[in-house]
């Protein structure tokens, strides 16, 4: 029911994952602030060690 979505898979060991972090966090701040309507665009994250 959403029109867009972006999810980070990630995993606290990954070197690669704790650089993509902070950019994706800024990333979901501003589009939370540019969409703040519902259902319009979602941001999340998966730890893929937990799941």
């Amino acid at each position: 029911s959403n029109e867009l979505v972006f999810i980070n898979f990630y995993a606290e060991w990954c070197h690669f994952s704790n650089l993509l972090a902070p950019v994706f966090d800024e990333a979901a701040d501003l589009i939370k602030a540019k969409f703040p309507e519902p259902n319009r665009v979602v941001m999340g994250k998966v730890d893929c060690d937990a799941e």
